[in-house]
């Protein structure tokens, strides 16, 4: 068997195409009659769009006859788009297997318009060829980044992007951006850089600078992106791996696809841990052998299948080494939906478990840029202020309140009726023995007698200061 065909792919020693089958449907498929029709057809044609070059430019017209507030009209241009679209799938290019042994480099490029990222591996030519090419477009916020930071952008992209090809093996990203070339050693003040230079942490990689010019095959991409800004690939609790072995009868590649479960992912991981490792030789030991900080150390803790458990209560937790943890916390939280500190806790506690993971967990979303921009503090928010302008004269706005009840005088007073002006900050002060409107009528009669009558007066609309007797007054 000279290929085979997986997951819509067809896989052969000359590389990865789009299946026979697909792209069968997609040479039959019907024109459009209907939005519905437009959005299958779309639907098919984007599970190959690693393959289409400009996918988004020459779907754009398709694209347009979704939106709600317009009509469905199949014009020429949406005629041809159609026609585009499949004739280039229809001719099923190649890319390349990727093998995790052989020289990695990820070209990376953005401009105003987009970012883009071509991921290309050594063939047996001597010569780089093309794994995976992504692009996307910039959104509004992005497009006014300067430059460098644009660049820096792209790489941290197209890293989350391709994570699963790149993560344990050592890669050269290539950019036409001198500054980057510093960026491991040069410090920032800057969080969004920090938080960038935190989650390249977990990569192998060397940044190497490249003339633009040398760059077009990149840089076109980026100027013409592929990929909408808030596309991104449904996130799966099993990592999955391409593994490319070598047949030496017959001195050609077989692609292996190797679906790797949540025991052979943490326990690729605790095997480089130092501080794991050390737990389970302990745990390997026979218990009389043991000393009495050894059993502290590893009171609770199992090992079965060759993992080490965390028993909490009647249930076991994966023991998170410290080089997964950044990663768990990205899985749960930044593509989980960006919950908060309480609600990530406890979906990673369900099955995992590190010393300190509460607090963990608490600095990593309060530093998340995405939360930060958009979200807003739960429960009630502050009111707007509505500041009361002074008044033009003495006595011409007064503010009026009663301040009470207190201990009953020797005249019978527990009440006082506070007028204080709001330009000069005068204050009258009548003591009263309630708050009936009777009361408060008879001391503002003798006020206006005394200072004149008020253009405005403010109260926090008490029942005295609502009433019918009292509006008649005024």
């Amino acid at each position: 068997m000279s290929s085979v065909t997986y997951l819509g792919l067809e896989v052969s020693a000359n590389g990865i195409k789009p299946g026979q089958g697909k792209v069968e449907a997609i040479k039959r498929f019907p024109v459009p009659k209907n939005v519905h029709e437009i959005r299958r057809f779309l639907g098919l044609t984007g599970f190959f769009r690693r393959f289409v070059p400009r996918y988004a430019e020459i779907a754009a017209p398709l694209s347009g006859l979704l939106k709600s507030d317009r009509e469905f009209i199949w014009s020429r241009e949406v005629s041809d788009a159609f026609t585009a679209l499949r004739d280039k799938l229809v001719e099923r290019p190649i890319l390349q297997p990727f093998n995790s042994k052989k020289r990695t480099e990820l070209h990376t490029d953005a401009s105003s318009r987009g970012l883009a990222a071509m991921l290309l591996q050594e063939g047996s030519d001597s010569k780089m060829h093309l794994v995976y090419a992504i692009s996307r477009t910039t959104n509004e916020t992005e497009k006014f980044y300067h430059s460098s930071k644009l660049e820096l952008l792209a790489i941290i992209w197209a890293v989350s992007r391709l994570r699963t090809l790149l993560i344990n093996i050592n890669f050269t990203i290539i950019t036409d951006c001198q500054a980057l070339v510093y960026l491991n050693t040069q410090r920032t003040k800057n969080a969004q850089i920090v938080r960038w230079h935190h989650l390249l942490s977990e990569f192998d990689y060397e940044i190497v600078h490249r003339e633009g010019a040398k760059l077009a095959h990149v840089d076109a991409l980026s100027r013409a992106p592929m990929e909408y800004e808030f596309d991104k690939d449904p996130v799966d609790d099993s990592a999955i791996m391409s593994i490319w072995e070598t047949n030496r009868n017959e001195n050609c590649e077989i692609g292996v696809f190797i679906i790797i479960d949540d025991n052979q992912e943490i326990l690729a991981f605790q095997f480089r841990d130092e501080e794991i490792e050390a737990k389970r030789k302990i745990l390997n030991k026979p218990a009389s052998q043991r000393s009495r900080d050894e059993k502290e150390s590893v009171k609770d803790f199992e090992i079965s299948s060759g993992v080490l458990y965390k028993r909490i209560g009647d249930k076991l937790r994966y023991v998170v080494p410290k080089c997964m943890r950044k990663s768990l916390a990205v899985r749960y939280h930044d593509y989980g939906g960006h919950q908060g500190v309480a609600r990530t806790f406890e979906l990673m506690s369900r099955r995992y478990y590190f010393a300190g993971m509460r607090r963990y967990i608490k600095q990593h979303v309060h530093s998340c840029f995405h939360c930060l921009a958009s979200k807003t503090r739960p429960g009630r928010q502050l009111g707007e202020l509505h500041p009361i302008p002074p008044g033009k004269r003495p006595f011409h706005t007064i503010h009026i309140d009663h301040v009470g009840p207190f201990v009953r005088s020797s005249r019978g007073n527990k009440f006082v009726f506070v007028l204080i002006d709001n330009l000069t900050k005068f204050v009258i002060l009548v003591a009263m023995r309630d708050t009936k409107t009777a009361n408060v009528v008879k001391s503002l009669e003798q006020f206006v007698c005394d200072f004149g009558a008020p253009v405005r007066i403010i109260s926090d609309r008490g029942t005295c200061f609502t009433s019918k007797n009292f509006r008649r007054v005024l």
